[in-house]
């Protein structure tokens, strides 16, 4: 959520309380990796995201 929401949106009480409820939960199982993101995420970085292409529909195997 952390990393879709504008600053606005975040700044929001309930988003908040669940980002500090989600940080709590990484520190507590040490996933360093994923507490980076949510730092970044938190921040007022710009947020990027994957390109994701679609799948080709030509290519597409449909077994009946």
């Amino acid at each position: 959520m952390a990393m879709l929401l504008r600053t606005p949106e975040r700044d929001a009480p309930d988003v908040a309380a669940a980002i500090a409820a989600a940080r709590d939960t990484l520190t507590r199982l040490g996933a360093r990796p994923f507490l980076h993101r949510l730092d970044r995420a938190s921040s007022d970085a710009p947020v990027r995201t994957a390109q994701v292409k679609a799948p080709d529909p030509e290519r597409a195997s449909v077994e009946p």
